[in-house]
């Protein structure tokens, strides 16, 4: 088969899949006009179905970590599957390369792109950050990552957790073990914590206190157990919010580096500009319970 053959076969298999028809035969001619050439697939293609698929999944409020009820999920403006009361939901009969939009009024939209090929259900779980208003917080740090709950084969929970450090005159660091409190200081809490997979695991600042620098990273808690991936393989995702909506948003597969600790941030005040100033780490380190040791690992 010459090159331009294997071509048109690779097109015809892309556009079943996009389609949603099967594969049996397919009849294709390599100049354009003439050589007509009937390709018989192998029986494994054969067999398989590249028709159309579903979407499952559920809508978690990330600053409560419940189900939220209404949300629509939505491939184009007039598809769309509603949440039901624990926030879960079913968009059936969809085939190829999707975009869906998971919304609800008063809170900050989400898209996410999805491939749904062979008939197959395709997980897809969304955590939508409500509104950030004055007086409100001031930031929102919602992570997310693979929906497996245990890794195999000793059933390791798929836990990723969050870390946010405050060098201050009264230091604190806050994370599972001390959640901090977003009402009184260090007006930064931990909203949500979840140890068995997607998440969403949330941080947020209430308001910025003076004199102070704000240090953000992500822990792959059970690193080096039995089958637990490396961070860089577990799917992480983070997106930062303020009260404009999404300020910044990284994945864990563009950070460098070697470790079981994902270093992404520090926030601290600039005089010069007359604001508070996010500045990127996005580096890969050895977690240390004081942030002196991940600072000298990724300056």
């Amino acid at each position: 088969m010459n090159k331009r053959l294997g071509v048109l076969l690779i097109a015809a298999v892309v556009l079943a899949v996009i389609s949603g028809h099967s594969l049996d035969r397919f009849t294709v001619s390599a100049n354009g006009d003439a050589d007509p050439y009937e390709i018989l697939f192998p029986l494994i293609l054969k067999q398989y179905n590249f028709g159309p698929g579903d979407v499952v999944g559920r809508v978690i409020d990330a600053a409560n970590g419940k189900g939220l009820a209404g949300v629509s999920v939505c491939f184009n403006p007039q598809d769309c599957a509603i949440t039901n009361q624990d926030g879960s939901y079913t968009a059936t009969n969809l085939a190829g390369i999707r975009q869906m939009t998971a919304s609800l009024t008063g809170y900050y939209p989400v898209v996410k792109d999805v491939v749904i090929v062979g008939g197959d259900t395709v997980d897809l779980n969304y955590a939508l950050s409500p509104y950030i208003t004055g007086g409100n917080i001031e930031l929102r740090a919602v992570l997310t990552w693979d929906s497996t709950t245990h890794w195999p084969p000793e059933q390791v929970e798929n836990d990723l957790d969050a870390h946010l450090w405050l060098t201050a005159i009264l230091p604190i660091h806050v994370y599972f073990d001390n959640k901090g409190d977003c009402t009184t200081y260090p007006n930064a809490c931990l909203e949500t914590d979840f140890r068995q997979g997607f998440g969403p695991e949330t941080v947020a600042v209430r308001q910025f206190e003076p004199d102070t620098v704000y240090y953000y990273g992500i822990l792959n808690y059970n690193q080096g157990a039995s089958g637990v991936p490396l961070i860089v393989d577990t799917g992480a995702h983070l997106e930062i919010y303020d009260e404009t909506g999404v300020v910044a948003a990284y994945d864990v597969t563009d950070a460098q580096g070697d470790g079981n600790f994902w270093y992404l941030f520090t926030y601290s005040y600039s005089p010069q500009q007359g604001a508070w100033i996010m500045t990127e780490k996005n580096c890969i380190v050895y977690y240390s319970a004081d942030i002196e040791d991940i600072i000298d690992q990724c300056p």
